[in-house]
């Protein structure tokens, strides 16, 4: 199953908080007796999107879930409808408010294992584009520079990908470090990397691009 969890949008200053709160919520829902005669791993994976105007920030988890086979039909007693994981994703993070929560059956391996491992953040978040955001472009960079610096502020030391039940047992096994390893060797296809070299140039006064350097 792909389930996604979430809370109401916080200023960038808070997320780091909003974060520990998160993962303190999702610890007592997995240790919760109904969760356990329900699911029997689950990978989980934060995304941060953020809203360049308000300068807010969504933080949600996307987890795969392992459950029996069994689980939605028919004769199974434990099958849990939207409103009861919204109701249970509620209780674990003690708030006053309905979260958005989102729980379908995954469809398609592949692309259902795509879909939770993406990237913590799309970099269309936190990098302004000068024409879109109607702004100068030193003004544009500034903002980026602040967005990436409470970004990666706010983020620090706190985990992003996490493994329970018979998935931890699946990567232990299988000696896979979801922040290091093979999951991140590879680029998504929308993404494009360039190394530029830049040198001193003392009659400018600031740092320019190589001459011999082909991007």
């Amino acid at each position: 199953m792909f389930l996604t969890l979430t809370v109401k949008n916080v200023k960038l200053y808070d997320l780091g908080a909003t974060i520990d709160s998160m993962a303190e919520a999702y610890n007592r829902l997995r240790n919760n007796r109904a969760w356990k005669r329900r699911v029997k791993g689950a990978m989980r994976t934060l995304e941060v999107t953020i809203n360049q105007d308000t300068q807010e920030a969504h933080p949600h988890y996307h987890l795969i879930l392992a459950v029996d086979r069994s689980y939605a039909t028919k004769n199974d007693d434990t099958y849990w409808t939207h409103a009861d994981w919204q109701a249970a994703w509620q209780k674990a993070c003690r708030l006053d408010y309905k979260p958005n929560v989102s729980i379908e059956r995954v469809k398609g391996r592949e692309s259902g294992i795509a879909e939770v491992s993406k990237y913590m953040a799309k970099d269309s978040d936190y990098l302004v584009d000068p024409m879109q955001a109607h702004m100068g472009t030193e003004e544009a960079e500034a903002l980026t520079d602040f967005l990436v610096g409470q970004l990666m502020h706010q983020l620090h030391g706190r985990r992003l990908i996490s493994y329970t039940g018979i998935l931890r047992d699946a990567q232990r096994a299988l000696k896979l470090d979801p922040e290091n390893g093979p999951l991140t060797d590879t680029m998504r296809g929308d993404v494009a990397s360039a190394i530029k070299h830049y040198h001193w140039a003392t009659g400018l006064g600031c740092y320019v691009p190589r001459g011999d350097d082909n991007g």
